[in-house]
């Protein structure tokens, strides 16, 4: 069983790897070695979001509209932001 300090520590490693993927796309990059990054950009956020989901997996739905009352965790700008959204 994992403790909590290793779930944050492997979340914040992924999420790491994460920005130091984002860098080069910021660069004039030849179209094979941006859709490499890309693609290893989109791996990493996707582990990055079960690592989310197994590590708090809190989610309320308090509603079945459109508009949802929820809470739970978001991927923001590369931050693990708590939020609260209202009707």
């Amino acid at each position: 069983m994992t403790t909590i300090e290793d779930s944050l520590s492997e979340i914040r490693s992924v999420r790491n790897d994460i920005w130091r993927c984002r860098k080069p796309l910021q660069a004039d990059l030849p179209d094979a070695e941006r859709e490499m990054i890309e693609k290893r950009l989109l791996e990493q956020r996707s582990a990055f979001e079960g690592l989310l989901a197994s590590t708090f997996p809190l989610a309320l739905k308090l509603s079945s509209s459109s508009e949802e009352t929820r809470l739970g965790l978001a991927f923001q700008s590369g931050n693990v932001d708590v939020f609260v959204e209202r009707r």
